[in-house]
């Protein structure tokens, strides 16, 4: 994704974060919805913010922010508080697949909003359980000589 001109980029992400149970391409794909929402929102002027931390990661945006009467329905499929131009392609379905996205993931989607001071969408993720490999039965798996002895099993 390229930023439009005049929007800023700032990561607070701290190096050692704990593992999270997510498939990687759909978190992407969620987080994506919500950068390129963020970017459209400021129309050439303006800072993103993308922060983590041990189970949730927040993107802020400094744009005007989503006016009260949507902020209960920006979620759902085909609601949009811009208007479709030639420019913005807008369907409205991009908060509803972020949505969909971290409920298949037993995670949420909150939205903090106030018109005129951004909006800072959250997503938070269950932790990933760890499973030691003598615990599993021994059709499920088998210790290697020399392999790790914990493993994260996938979402």
């Amino acid at each position: 994704m390229r930023l439009p001109e005049g929007v800023r980029l700032f990561l607070n992400i701290p190096t050692a974060l704990p593992a999270i149970a997510a498939n990687p391409v759909a978190v992407s794909r969620a987080l994506y919805n919500l950068i390129s929402n963020a970017c459209a929102a400021m129309q050439n002027n303006g800072i993103v913010r993308i922060s983590a931390s041990k189970q949730s990661i927040e993107i802020a945006d400094s744009g005007p922010g989503i006016p009260p009467e949507f902020s209960q329905r920006v979620f759902e499929p085909f609601v949009s508080s811009k208007a479709a131009t030639k420019e913005n392609q807008c369907t409205g379905l991009g908060l509803s697949i972020v949505r969909e996205i971290m409920n298949q993931h037993s995670g949420s989607v909150t939205l903090n909003s106030e018109p005129g001071r951004g909006a800072r969408f959250t997503l938070r993720f269950r932790p990933a359980k760890v499973v030691t490999l003598e615990k599993l039965p021994a059709a499920q798996g088998r210790i290697l000589k020399g392999s790790p002895r914990k493993i994260a099993p996938a979402a």
